[in-house]
This record gives structure tokens, C-alpha cells and sequence, in this order.
């Protein structure tokens, strides 16, 4: 930390002007070196009045302001709420500030100060300016807003050549929404000359914070005016892989930390983060990791960003830069946090949108939709307030005065011809054309159609031009003298009403026919819409139905691929085994799909059931086994569960089981129904033989078996089968 020169040398007072505001007690007092301080009575100064002295005459060095604001936040202090941005914030009374200007060393300067401040408002203070050598410089009310020598003001009635003059140059921007107590240096620059302003040194604490990121502003932009197109795999100069870096940067909108940065995302290597590609589309729609977090209005999120090189001038498919898009939606006007996004996203102000749109153009079409008016009123507004307080502190091409701003954004056209203020008007959005119209919006450029913002009866300084470009001039000539009779006097007057009422009903006849066929497109409009988001959710669902279907289609090939691998392998196999019909021995063919440990835990299960039991169970084995015991005794010997095979191959077994059981229960049922036929056929052999009745051959069994067992046993076989034969064509 250094002490400043300048602490040894006294300040001088060389105006005190008292504020407007009710209370009448807030002073702007001004020191020799054209440094403005605001005090009140009883003494007392405001804490940004402070920070700059000590700046100035005390103590430097880095985050300075930060540990003033910190020592302050220790001690008493008053805050003043007031409509009037001079005024609002933190105050400090005489004893507090004696008592810090010791702790920065800057008692010599502050003390002397102080009193001598004191002893001013004592008198009588006017609320303009007192010493003699003010008398020819205005002060910054003056200049800004009633229409002095401020370059802004000539700049803005200047500019607009065909426009009605403008009894204030910002009916919309009030005193309190043009001027900061943080950034008194643009006051300063209003009041000087060029070339003064142009040796001033710009203290860097006054800049936006994004002034510190140059990579995007002073690398070349093809397009411009234009967005930079959206990165994409033809257009990928640095050859990044996408894919990678969509999904990994995508994670910083999914972690519930609202604060995590890209570092911690990546596992705190920096050199994997050069790998990925910042700017890299999310969707179809080229929206970028930047053009979400200004939508969400997330400000901590912009930062991480444009601090990790998300280029600030870069669009989406249709040339949207992120700012554009944090206008689009509610969010920043709900957290009311729109100019600190500026102060990170300036650089896309002067961009345009592929349309040939501006940020102006935007906040003209938002105000239109229902509920939005009160958010493009704030974004409007505070868009300019940021202009007029930080455009002009910009260093080198970045500067963006207010003129520069009017002469490069404010009366564009777009592809249509639209400027903002024909848009504003065509919607019918009265405070964002009054808004347009009071910084010096042109309403006479017409669009592609012919029409002009005046077309559409808007109205400046309370006259309707529309309706007045309709009616002729006066004609004083033409006048009737007083000595004429009265009644041509109210015959004319009868006539001007007569015509009065006829341009009343044609215009209103006009207006009604445009606001139906307006209201007609718009539904129209609204329908078309409506079934284009129909056929693009049609198409996303057709689109996830072909890859399933493809994927499947795929699959089932490899699987008859491996099944006709498998059967020609067989067929090769089968021919090389023997006759396996001689085969002779002890052969299990489901030796190969048992599960040996399981098999073997239930074999041993059912030994240890009592005999008369086992055949019970084996009956219904499935439901008489309990799997719980099994799967304990398997527990129980240190068996590796994972060596059993996959549920789904035994699955698969257990149904080819079933499928072989159905079959041979099948054949049992044929082979049953084939031996009844059998055994009713010997049942008739028998009754014939016998003669008698074929249904007492069941009680004459035993002894007709006994009668053929003591027959001789060189029985004609061939008289039997020829019997047989007969009997079997008699039953038919």
C-alpha cells in the first residue's frame, strides 16, 4: 500500500449547490480538482464521497474499495432511501468520518475539509451554483437535463433531423435513472472538452467488470454487424469434440451448487477445460451454456463463463446473442439484476440478430405479448441508464456514448424495414414508443410496406401526428372577415364538423378494418404455431420410433446371424459324431444345464425327508421346496453366487422345460387314449371267444387267464392274428 502524492496538497471548494429534494438539506459540493462530493445537514458524507477521497489523497492499492466498504460495515451509518440515485446509499456523520480518515491517513486532507464545509452551510446556499467561476460552466443538472451544452443532449436532437423537436431530451429517463453517484466521471466528461476527456485517466473500478474480458472483442468478427454463427461440426475451426464438451459443461446447469464453477467441474484440471469447447451448441437451436444462463438470469453463471471465454458475440441459429435472449424472458426484470448482465454482455449491444434486429427491435416485440409491458419498460430503461452512465468510460472501441449508440442501434431497419419505434408503434406499446420517441427515435421511416411509426397514430408531446398529417393546413387568407353575415359563419362551422365527423367515421372505419385483419393474422398466427409445435413434437417422437426401430432391426440380424452360425455348426458337428442310436451306457442329457451346487442342496434335502414323503414331494417339487434354504445352504458352504449362470439363461431353461414337458404329457395323453382303444378291442376278443358279455370280462379275468395258461403252448399263431383280424373289421 502507497500514499498518494497528492494527500499533502489542500483541497480548495469552488461550488456548493444545493440538490433538489424535498427535505432541502443534501448539498453537491465541488473541490478543486473537479471532484464532486455529496454532503447533507447536519454534516454528513456519503460513503462513495469518502472511497473517492481516499483514492484520491489517501491510501491505494488493490480491492481498496472493498476494504473501505468493510470498515464501514463495522461502525454506525445511516442509509438513505430516496428516489434519487445522487442521494441513495450509505451515509457517515462528521465524528465517523474523522474517525476512518485516521485509520487511511487522510486526516491532513479530510479534517480542514470538513470544516470548512461546515462553515459553507452555514449560509444561505441557493440551488445553483455560487462561486463567480461557475458561472459559465452548468452544472451536471443543467447540462443533462434542461437542455445545456452537453454534448449528449445536442447529440441527440442532432441526430434526428425529421423528427419533431423534443422539449426534453429524456422524458422517460429521470434525473435519479441518468446519473450515479458510483460514476460521477461521466459528469465530469460531459462538462469538459474532447480533448480534456481524451487525457482523462479512467479509474478501472468505474468500468463494467466485463471490460476486463477482451478475447471476443478484439478477435475479428466476420459478420459484423452480425452475430458470429454458432459453432457446429462444419463450422468446428479448432476441431473440438462436441460431444464431449456439450455434455460436460451442460453438468454446470445440473449441479445443485448455484455457485460451482467450470474448474470443479471438470476435476479442477485446467487443461482438460482447454479441451472443451465454451461456445458449443446445447440444441437444434444453437443455444450456447451462455444464452441459458442469461435467460435464467443467473449473473454468477455469465461470469464463470465469459471468464472461461464463452464469446459474448456469439448467436444462435438465428443470430440471438445471449443478452438478446435475457431480454426475451422475465427472469433478469424478476431479480432486477439486468445491468449487472449488461455490465458482463455490453459488447453485444450494437449487435444484430440475422432479421437485421437489434436489442431495441427485441424489446419492441417482447412488450407486445401480454403481461410484458412492466419488463420491456425496465429492460428499455435501464438499457439506456447504462449508456448514459458507463457507455461513454468504455476504453477505446468499446466506447459507446449515447450518440454512438443512437446513430449505430436506435433507427436501424431490419429485413422487413422495420425500426424499433415502427414495431413499438405497430404493437401499440405507448411507453416503449414514448420511451423510443424521447431518445430521439425517428417516426417518419417507413418500412418494406410503407408504413411509418406515425401511420399508426402515435403521439408526441400529445398531439397525434397521424391524425393531424391528415388534415389540411390553415388557411388564414382564407379566413372570413368579421363584418361577414352569421350565417355563413356557422354554415362553415357546420361544415368543418360535417368533415370532422366524416374523418372521424373513415378513420375509425379504417382502424376497425386493420384491427380485425391484425386480429385475424394473429389467430392465424397463433394456429400455425400451434401445429408447428404439434409437428415438430410428431417428428421428435417419429424420430425416436425409427432409431428403436433401427436399433432393434439391428439386433435381430446379429441374432439370426449367430442362430444360423449356430445350426450349420451343429449340422458340421453332428456328421462327425457316431451313431449315437447304439449308443449304450449311463447317459444324462441335462447334464450340461445343471446347476450342480443347487442340485445337489436339493438332492440332499429330499434324503433327509422320511420315504413316505419324498414321492409328495417330488410330485410338485417347485412349490414343496423352500428357496429361502437352498439359498442359505448355499451361503452356508461359501458358494460363489456369482458363478451361477445369468437369470436369464436360466429363465430361458426353465421355459424350454416347460415347453419339452407340455410335449411329453402330449404323447402320454395319445399313448393313454391308443391303450384304451387297445384293451376294448381284447375286452370284445374275449367276449366272442367266450360268449359272454363283454362287460363281465373284468370279473371273468382270472379265470380265463388261469384257462389260457393251461393251454399248450404250440399255439397257431397265424389262426390267432387272422382271428384277430377278423374281429378288428367286425368292430368297423
Amino acid at each position: 500500500m502507497t500514499t498518494n502524492d497528492q494527500s499533502t496538497q489542500p483541497l480548495q471548494i469552488t461550488s456548493i449547490t444545493r440538490i433538489p429534494d424535498n427535505s432541502g438539506k443534501f448539498f453537491e459540493v465541488t473541490l478543486d480538482p473537479s471532484l464532486r462530493l455529496y454532503v447533507s445537514e447536519p454534516l454528513s458524507l456519503k460513503v462513495s464521497s469518502f472511497s473517492k477521497l481516499v483514492k484520491l489523497h489517501g491510501s491505494t492499492g488493490k480491492n481498496l474499495g472493498e476494504q473501505i466498504r468493510a470498515v464501514i460495515e463495522t461502525g454506525p451509518f445511516e442509509t438513505v432511501d430516496t428516489e434519487n440515485e445522487l442521494l441513495r446509499g450509505k451515509w457517515i456523520g462528521k465524528d465517523r468520518c474523522l474517525e476512518l480518515s485516521k485509520s487511511f491517513r487522510v486526516d491532513d486532507i479530510i479534517d480542514p475539509l470538513l470544516n470548512k464545509i461546515e462553515t459553507e452551510l452555514s449560509k444561505d446556499i441557493p440551488q445553483v451554483a455560487t462561486a463567480s467561476n461557475q458561472s459559465d460552466q452548468p452544472s451536471f443538472y443543467t447540462a443533462v437535463f434542461n437542455g445545456g451544452t452537453d454534448n449528449t443532449s445536442s447529440n441527440i436532437n442532432n441526430n434526428n433531423t425529421n423528427s419533431p423537436v423534443m422539449t426534453r431530451a429524456f422524458s422517460t429517463l429521470t434525473e435519479n435513472d441518468n446519473v450515479h453517484d458510483v460514476s460521477m466521471d461521466l459528469a465530469d466528461q460531459s462538462l469538459t472538452t474532447p480533448v480534456k476527456r481524451a487525457k482523462t485517466n479512467i479509474d478501472p473500478s468505474s468500468l463494467p467488470e466485463g471490460a476486463q474480458f477482451t478475447f471476443d472483442i478484439n478477435a475479428p468478427n466476420p459478420d459484423a454487424p452480425y452475430a458470429l454463427k454458432p459453432i457446429s461440426e462444419t463450422n468446428n475451426p479448432r476441431g473440438y469434440d462436441l460431444q464431449k464438451s456439450k455434455s460436460v459443461i451442460m453438468s454446470i446447469f445440473l449441479s445443485k451448487d448455484t455457485e460451482v464453477s467450470l474448474i470443479d467441474i471438470v476435476g479442477n484440471d485446467p487443461h482438460y477445460l482447454d479441451e472443451l469447447c465454451i461456445d458449443v451448441p446445447f440444441d437444434d437451436l444453437g443455444q450456447t451454456a451462455l444464452h441459458w444462463a442469461a435467460t435464467l438470469g443467473r449473473t454468477y453463471l455469465i461470469r464463470e463463463l465469459v471468464k472461461h471465454k464463452a464469446n459474448r458475440l456469439r448467436g444462435n441459429v438465428e443470430g440471438e446473442t445471449a443478452l438478446v435472449h435475457s431480454i426475451l424472458v422475465t427472469n433478469s426484470f424478476d431479480a432486477g439484476n439486468f445491468s449487472e448482465i449488461l455490465d458482463l454482455l455490453y459488447p453485444a449491444i450494437t449487435i444484430f440478430d440475422y432479421q437485421g434486429r437489434t436489442i431495441l427491435h427485441h424489446i419492441a416485440l417482447t412488450s407486445g405479448i401480454k403481461g410484458r409491458s412492466s419488463a420491456s419498460k425496465y429492460y428499455l430503461s435501464t438499457l439506456l441508464e447504462w449508456i448514459v452512465r458507463k457507455g461513454a468510460l468504455l476504453p477505446g472501441q468499446q466506447n459507446l456514448p449515447l450518440g454512438k449508440f443512437m446513430s449505430q442501434v436506435l433507427n436501424v431497419q431490419d429485413k422487413n424495414g422495420d425500426t424499433c419505434l415502427n414495431i413499438a408503434a405497430r404493437i401499440g406499446n405507448k411507453t416503449v414508443v414514448q420511451q423510443l420517441l424521447d431518445l430521439g427515435a425517428n417516426p417518419n421511416v417507413p418500412n418494406k410496406a410503407g408504413l411509418r411509426p406515425l401511420d399508426f397514430g402515435i403521439n408526441i408531446n400529445g398531439i397525434s401526428l397521424a391524425k393531424e398529417s391528415s388534415l389540411p393546413p390553415a388557411s388564414f387568407s382564407s379566413a372570413p372577415s368579421f363584418s361577414a353575415p352569421k350565417q355563413n359563419s356557422s354554415k362553415i362551422v357546420n361544415d368543418l364538423q360535417t368533415m370532422l365527423s366524416a374523418l372521424s367515421t373513415s378513420f375509425n372505419q379504417e382502424l376497425n378494418s386493420k384491427t380485425k385483419n391484425i386480429e385475424s393474422l394473429q389467430e392465424t398466427l397463433r394456429s400455425s404455431t400451434q401445429r408447428l409445435s404439434k409437428a415438430r413434437s410428431q417428428l421428435y417422437h417419429l424420430q425416436d420410433t425409427e432409431a428403436t426401430f433401427l436399433e432393434l432391426k439391428s439386433k435381430l440380424a446379429n441374432i439370426e446371424k449367430s442362430i444360423n452360425d449356430e445350426e450349420n455348426s451343429f449340422k458340421i458337428n453332428a456328421q462327425e459324431l457316431p451313431n449315437l442310436t447304439s449308443f449304450v451306457g449311463d447317459f444324462d442329457a441335462d447334464e450340461p444345464f445343471t446347476v450342480l451346487p443347487v442340485y445337489n442342496a436339493i438332492e440332499a434335502k429330499i434324503a433327509s425327508l422320511p420315504e413316505d414323503k419324498r414321492e409328495e414331494v417330488l410330485a410338485n417339487l417347485k412349490d414343496n421346496i423352500d428357496k429361502e434354504e437352498i439359498y442359505q445352504v448355499l451361503v452356508a458352504k461359501n458358494f460363489n453366487l456369482q458363478e451361477l449362470p445369468p437369470s436369464v439363461v436360466l429363465n430361458a431353461r426353465i421355459e424350454a422345460y416347460q415347453e419339452n414337458e407340455a410335449k411329453l404329457v402330449e404323447i402320454l395323453e395319445n399313448l393313454k387314449s391308443k391303450s384304451s382303444i387297445l384293451q376294448s378291442k381284447f375286452k370284445r376278443v374275449v367276449a366272442l371267444c367266450t360268449s359272454v358279455d363283454e362287460k363281465k370280462v373284468d370279473e371273468l379275468l382270472d379265470s380265463l387267464v388261469q384257462a389260457v395258461e393251461s393251454e399248450p403252448e404250440d399255439m397257431d399263431i397265424n389262426k390267432v392274428t387272422g382271428f384277430l383280424k377278423k374281429v378288428d373289421n367286425s368292430s368297423y
